[in-house]
């Protein structure tokens, strides 16, 4: 079984919508917080922004450690500590 629903909203004169308390709460978007309109395709997603630059950075970043010479996480842990210890002096 989906947990895929439709909710239609009505767009108002200046182009607004009001997004539904349903669709707020399952985008982890309250007052004042802000969403991202993913345009795909035939498809528009509205998606939690800080979410959704999150995974972008994520996605820009990987491979990053491995490129820069770093074979595991260790190493690019030691890199950072190197660099903190430098920017301490």
């Amino acid at each position: 079984m989906s947990d895929a629903y439709t909710i239609d909203v009505k767009v108002d004169p200046k182009g607004r919508i009001t997004i539904p308390k349903d669709i707020r709460a399952a985008l982890g978007a309250a007052k004042g917080g802000r969403v991202t309109f993913v345009v795909e395709n035939d498809e528009i997603r509205v998606v939690n922004a800080a979410l959704h630059a999150l995974n972008r950075l994520q996605a820009r970043l990987n491979g990053a450690a491995e490129r820069a010479g770093l074979p595991d996480e260790q190493a690019a842990s030691d890199r950072v500590a190197a660099f903190r210890k430098e920017g301490a002096r």
